[in-house]
């Protein structure tokens, strides 16, 4: 009797585990799958270098009157700048700490990925549900049909229309079972049942009630351009240091023996400059250039995005009114016939098949809008995400009321 409720605890255990309930929060909470780490990730580069106070050292030597006991040495030293060692070692940082754009990238679209995945699995689990209810009414009807075979009223026509539908149906709902345990299966959680509550409506997915996010989203600059302008920024001032470097070179000095004890040995010397090189001139427009046409082709990103936000404005807004009306139109319309359906019933002069065709109409009304509704959000999430804004939303809650 003991290893009888073990083993039915066992087989509860057992069926709790490979039976959960998958909602949204776990859905999107699952570990995003490991990317492909980019080139420098892994490896070893060592220290950030440290920017030196001296650039250059420079050792010249030379013999006097080929005397090589009246050797002359020559240490040159170039000095930097506190204001160029402090542009070299922000640029520096700035590229030692480039973000690994390339993984962020492909993290987004995998979020962007569960995003569409779980509109479908929710459109795939409703349509199959629909199917087969609305397939068991066709049998039904098929049945009622049957039995009045080899009367004068039966319409035989009817049974062959039946037939098909019903074949048409399954069909349609295998297929759709298909796709709904493939996309299961490629995201491991086959076998789990699904749970949709709280999955957000046509009426609440206008930009009007997301326009803070998604304001904010375009009103910055995308991370990547962002990098670059910052990097530009800190190459013109580290070229502009340079150009503020008066101070060219300290030289030190040792002229060998001489025979004259007054005559100096050793010297000191210091170089100046003013600098005026085309060169430095030519980089330092370069870059102002190179700015100037990253902070245009931002604009017009800009530009682009506001006339797709009102293109989008417009056709959500007229897809939405017509979604509303065909939905208060089949909601009057099942109010009408549940009604009617009632008064028939409690007059006793409903027939089976009377009943049926008001099922039949309801399941058939609630495909169409299942479509339609299937159209809005996915219209709505193509908009989010050629805005970049999906991926801000990781935990799923462009689709969660």
């Amino acid at each position: 009797m003991r290893g009888l409720l073990t083993g039915i605890l066992l087989l509860g255990v057992l069926t709790c585990v490979r039976g959960q309930i998958i909602t949204a929060e776990t859905f999107f909470s699952r570990p995003l799958p490991t990317n492909e780490a980019s080139l420098s990730a892994g490896q070893d580069l060592g220290a950030a270098p440290r920017m030196p106070w001296i650039e250059r050292y420079e050792f010249r030597t030379e013999t006097r009157d080929l005397d090589a006991a009246s050797q002359e040495y020559t240490l040159r030293l170039l000095p930097s700048t506190p204001g160029k060692r402090k542009a070299q070692q922000s640029l520096s940082n700035t590229l030692e700490n480039r973000p690994d754009f390339e993984r962020q990238e492909l993290t987004c679209e995998a979020i962007e990925d569960r995003y569409e995945d779980w509109l479908k699995l929710f459109v795939l689990t409703e349509e199959v549900r629909m199917l087969r209810e609305l397939d068991l009414i066709l049998r039904d009807r098929e049945t009622v049909l049957g039995k009045m075979a080899g009367s004068l009223d039966v319409d035989y026509r009817e049974l062959l229309r039946l037939r098909t539908d019903r074949t048409d149906l399954q069909l349609r709902a295998g297929e759709a079972q298909r796709q709904r345990d493939l996309l299961l299966a490629t995201a491991g959680l086959a076998g789990d049942s699904l749970s949709f509550a709280g999955f957000v409506e046509p009426e609440a997915l206008s930009i009007a009630g997301n326009g803070d996010e998604l304001a904010t989203n375009g009103a910055e600059l995308n991370a990547e351009t962002a990098y670059d302008l910052s990097l530009i920024e800190q190459e013109l001032a580290l070229e502009r240091a340079g150009q503020r470097q008066y101070l060219d070179f300290a030289q030190f000095k040792y002229q060998g023996p001489r025979v004259n004890p007054f005559e100096e040995r050793f010297s000191i010397g210091l170089g100046f400059q003013l600098p005026n090189r085309g060169n430095d001139k030519l980089k330092i427009r370069e870059l102002e250039l190179e700015r100037a046409d990253l902070l245009q082709e931002v604009d017009r990103d800009q530009q682009e995005a506001d006339r797709d936000e009102q293109v989008f404005n417009t056709r959500f807004s007229s897809l939405l009114a017509a979604y509303g009306e065909r939905k208060r139109a089949y909601r009057e319309e099942a109010t009408y016939l549940n009604d009617l359906g009632g008064r028939v019933t409690a007059a006793a002069a409903a027939t089976p098949l009377f009943l049926l065709d008001i099922r039949e109409r309801y399941l058939r009304n609630e495909l169409r809008l299942l479509d339609a509704r299937d159209k809005l959000t996915d219209l709505y999430l193509g908009y989010l995400k050629s805005a970049d804004s999906l991926c801000t939303q990781p935990d799923g809650s462009w689709l969660r009321e």
